[in-house]
């Protein structure tokens, strides 16, 4: 089985924490526009799968194509991106664990009208 997603390009894993400062270290805590983040994409996903599924639609070890656009040339970490998508999939029923990509392929484009990321998820 194979399934085609086209999604909004979301916020980077950690711009979702805010640190705060404890004596002499700093720790992350993650911060409440992230659980609405994270629900607006579950939304998208199951939009573009007609629903909520019954049970995950991938059970078996999975390879994803992720062709990443973003709107411009600033250095950024990809795999921050694919983490917290990785996660959203999971939580909307798409893979049943995050453990199960056993292979990933990612493209970067630049396109300051349309950023975006789509997502080709295959069995293996």
């Amino acid at each position: 089985m194979i399934r085609l997603l086209r999604l909004p390009l979301p916020c980077s894993k950690n711009a979702l924490h805010i640190p705060i400062k404890c004596g002499r270290f700093t720790k992350l805590v993650r911060s409440k526009k992230a659980r609405t983040i994270g629900e607006a994409l579950v939304a998208a996903i199951w939009l573009q799968i007609g629903g909520k599924p019954s049970r995950p639609c991938f059970t078996r070890p999975v390879s994803m194509t992720w062709t990443i656009t973003f709107p411009d040339r600033r250095p950024r970490d990809g795999q921050n991106y694919m983490e917290h998508l990785a996660d959203c999939l999971e939580k909307a029923g798409v893979i049943e664990n995050d453990r199960q990509i056993f292979e990933k392929h990612e493209w970067k484009h630049i396109d300051k009208d349309n950023p975006r990321v789509a997502i080709r998820i295959e069995e293996i």
